[in-house]
């Protein structure tokens, strides 16, 4: 803990560029790309709200040879390098803002869990169809990996707010 106390700001700024640059490969470049290739169905990760059986069914048969490849062998392939990264990422900024973030770190890992769940889920959609996995746990993971992100980035930013106004009332205080 020593070392990222030391080196916290230059950890978060090398771990803030990765995950951006993954993070827009991946919707800059691929979701884009694999939604053209399924006739404008957008790719199960971006259906917030989940997916049923008949929306997997339409999505996979409209889907071109061109799209699950570059489903299965770029974008999910990075999509399991991502949760590494905004996880180190989210717990290095929670860490930094608050000092006893110890039980605030279950958020990110939890999200990190639900996808690679999803992902997992995915892959074997893609590989094999509908009948490959449940399809209400492949939605499953992917409303609450969806839920669990919105809740990180909000606990984050309560977090901010709080710290820049403890800092403002120090400042007022002398």
């Amino acid at each position: 803990m020593a070392f990222f106390n030391k080196h916290k700001k230059p950890i978060i700024i090398v771990l803030l560029v990765l995950t951006l640059t993954v993070t827009a490969t991946m919707n800059a470049v691929l979701l884009p790309a694999i939604t053209a290739e399924a006739g404008g169905l957008p790719c199960f990760d971006m259906r917030m709200l989940g997916y049923g059986e008949q929306e997997v069914a339409a999505f996979l048969s409209a889907l071109s040879a061109r799209g699950r490849d570059l489903y299965l062998h770029a974008q999910l392939p990075l999509d399991f390098v991502y949760p590494v990264l905004y996880t180190l990422l989210f717990c290095a900024l929670l860490t930094a803002l608050r000092d006893k973030a110890t039980k605030l770190l279950a958020l990110p890992l939890l999200l990190a869990v639900f996808d690679y769940g999803e992902n997992v889920c995915l892959v074997r959609l893609l590989s094999a169809g509908v009948t490959a996995v449940p399809v209400s746990l492949a939605s499953t993971f992917t409303v609450v990996k969806s839920l669990l992100m919105v809740a990180v980035f909000a606990l984050i930013l309560v977090l901010f707010c709080l710290r820049l106004a403890g800092k403002r009332k120090k400042k007022r205080a002398e």
